[in-house]
């Protein structure tokens, strides 16, 4: 999803199975990402809370690509 919305960032499965990371982006596809993953995820994901923090505008991108770090 965050290829297709030409997001830029990273994403870490925590060992309690909590996922966190950065989005950045523009910011209709962030409000975008954030929506779907609020409300979908990813196949076979259950989700049972979604909080998002630190929101700021910036001026550029801090990362090139968008990936999962393990």
């Amino acid at each position: 999803m965050c290829t297709k919305l030409s997001l830029k960032g990273w994403i870490r499965v925590s060992p309690r199975g909590t996922i966190y990371g950065q989005i950045q982006g523009e910011k209709s596809n962030v409000d975008e990402m954030a929506l779907w993953l609020r409300l979908q995820g990813s196949p076979g994901a259950r989700i049972e809370s979604c909080q998002f923090k630190n929101w700021k505008v910036i001026d550029s991108c801090d990362f090139r690509n968008f990936s999962v770090r393990y």
